[in-house]
């Protein structure tokens, strides 16, 4: 007799526990004194995290490269104004390229990197600055906010000395959106 007591006791206890957490489930409120009730709170569950997107601007063979955004801002060196812009936050440019680590001397023609993290939506224009004729060559790179990368090349497009080549470009960084040459580069001005 003594067991089937406990076994009901057992099965009170598991009844009450289930009573409970249906009712937490519920969004009723529950406990073991008046006053003293346990409030269920709906648990949400976080979206998933978005992969930054970033717009990249990579040219060889140039003198310098010079990016505008859509709100005005501006990145790289322009050196018909003799001026060096860092106007885009968290933004940098790269022209400097590498010394040898035999000789110490630096490269002769590095390539120049500019790159935009979390860029606006809207139309880029890039300018290039020329020094010597001859070809060059920009990889355009757009990773928008879902982790996807889209490209465009500028393969031996030709220059001529001291020539300013203007083009540009469109992307948003929202998923599914595609880095797109809105005009091919163009001169400005000749010598």
């Amino acid at each position: 007799m003594n067991t089937i007591k406990s076994g009901l006791g057992v099965v009170g206890i598991l009844v009450c526990l289930g009573a409970t957490g249906l009712a937490q489930q519920k969004g009723t409120s529950v406990g073991p004194v008046p006053g003293s009730a346990i409030r269920a709170s709906k648990s949400t569950v976080a979206a998933p995290k978005l992969e930054t997107s970033s717009l990249s601007v990579t040219c060889d063979s140039v003198a310098n490269v010079m990016i505008t955004d859509p709100q005005g801002r501006r990145l790289g060196d322009d050196p018909k104004a003799h001026a060096h812009y860092d106007e885009i936050p968290n933004a940098y440019y790269e022209g400097g390229g590498l010394d040898d680590d035999e000789t110490g001397e630096a490269e002769d023609d590095p390539a120049k990197l500019l790159f935009i993290p979390t860029p606006v939506a809207g139309e880029f224009k890039v300018a290039v600055f020329l020094e010597k004729a001859g070809e060059y060559s920009c990889d355009l790179v757009g990773y928008d906010n879902g982790g996807n990368t889209s490209k465009i090349a500028l393969n031996e497009v030709p220059g001529k000395e001291g020539e300013i080549q203007k083009f540009t470009l469109s992307f948003s960084g929202a998923p599914g959106s595609k880095i797109k040459m809105v005009s091919a580069p163009a001169s400005s001005r000749t010598p």
